[in-house]
């Protein structure tokens, strides 16, 4: 999966010698800064749901997984990252080869578990909506818990390739083809989410008080909620494809002969980006998140 070290550092020695430094300067800028909040907002949203009670529900338990990756990228895959841009641009060639080989171990299990989170949460909301009452019964926090241990165990598997030197190119194509399932199951999960509550809103019938009510073959369901569900879902979806689709382009760059290694570093960076939002996004449309937190950070201040 990477290049012997001795051909590494033959490489960059020669690529170091003719870079741009200021682009190099600007991704190590970006990394740093987005490093602070990735970890502190994600490391708020742990803690909020694990000192919770009543968030300890499968679909928060799949969103804990997620904050884990999140924190993990902000706490040390982008610290990492940095310190390999800035071997790179001293031309610490065998320096920089070594931690490039912890960096995206690194980087290749965070995202991974990212995506695959992304995923399941997807296919959570999906069957949510769809099954309704008997949602409770079918998806259990046991369950859950199982499915994001082995998220978690199928993404360190990924790194049994490194030890056998794999050709990029194949590595390459099975990411993307792996990327593009995801982003397919996500975008149907939704896609069946928004038709279904669409389903469920026409469904609710006026009653001559002015009050709404669900016909009667329709368990009764909070309409506002659903609505507020529906636009929130909808800023999710946009968010994951702006971020997650910069790596087919990472792929795309990564299988051409002399890849351009600035513009895999800043598709990266895009990447990483995600692990920013995803903690602003629940805190700022998800009440119960938002409440915890706020809960939280009014004890840290009181003390």
């Amino acid at each position: 999966m990477n290049l012997p070290t001795s051909t590494c550092i033959s490489i960059i020695n020669l690529e170091s010698k003719n870079i741009v430094r200021s682009h190099y300067l600007a991704l190590c800028a970006c990394n740093s800064i987005l490093a602070i909040p990735t970890a502190v907002a994600n490391t708020l949203v742990i803690v909020a749901i694990l000192t919770t009670p009543y968030l300890q529900t499968p679909s928060y338990l799949l969103l804990t997984s997620l904050a884990f990756s999140d924190v993990a990228v902000g706490f040390i895959g982008q610290p990492v990252f940095v310190a390999a841009i800035g071997l790179f641009m001293d031309g610490e060639a065998e320096k920089y080869c070594n931690v490039r080989t912890v960096s995206g171990a690194i980087l290749i299990v965070l995202t991974m578990t990212s995506v695959l989170t992304v995923t399941a949460i997807s296919v959570d909301r999906y069957l949510a909506i769809r099954l309704k009452i008997r949602y409770k019964v079918v998806v259990t926090s046991s369950r859950t818990r199982i499915l994001v241990v082995f998220l978690w165990i199928f993404s360190f598997a990924s790194l049994l390739a490194f030890p056998f030197n794999i050709d990029i190119s194949v590595l390459v194509l099975l990411g993307g083809i792996g990327l593009l399932l995801c982003l397919i199951v996500i975008l149907c999960s939704y896609s069946m989410s928004f038709r279904s509550l669409t389903i469920h809103c026409a469904q609710i019938q006026p009653t001559p008080t002015g009050e709404l009510r669900a016909n009667s073959t329709t368990p009764v369901i909070d309409v506002l909620k659903y609505k507020k569900l529906f636009k929130t879902m909808l800023f999710i979806l946009a968010v994951i494809f702006i971020c997650y689709l910069p790596m087919i382009g990472v792929f795309a760059i990564l299988s051409r002969p002399n890849p351009n290694r600035a513009a895999v570093w800043g598709f990266q960076t895009i990447v990483c980006l995600n692990s920013t939002l995803n903690p602003f996004i629940y805190m700022t449309r998800v009440r119960d998140i938002r409440q915890a937190c706020m809960r939280i950070v009014r004890r840290i201040i009181c003390c």
